[in-house]
């Protein structure tokens, strides 16, 4: 269990992967959660999570 107080951070960390398509670089996936993109977010949201940031992720919470 995971439980944060000032003197217990914790630390996340998340990676991301792109391509390069002549000078254009698209994010098309990240990972920290992988579960997250393969249980929770539906079909239709996944290439707008996986290309967004954790800290774009309110807009998910409709869908847990």
């Amino acid at each position: 269990m995971f439980l944060s107080a000032p003197d217990k951070p914790i630390i996340g960390a998340w990676t991301t992967a792109s391509k390069i398509d002549g000078t254009n670089i698209a994010q098309v996936s990240r990972l920290g959660m992988p579960l997250v993109n393969e249980l929770v977010i539906g079909i239709k949201d996944k290439d707008k999570f996986s290309a967004s940031e954790p800290k774009d992720d309110a807009q998910f919470c409709r869908l847990t």
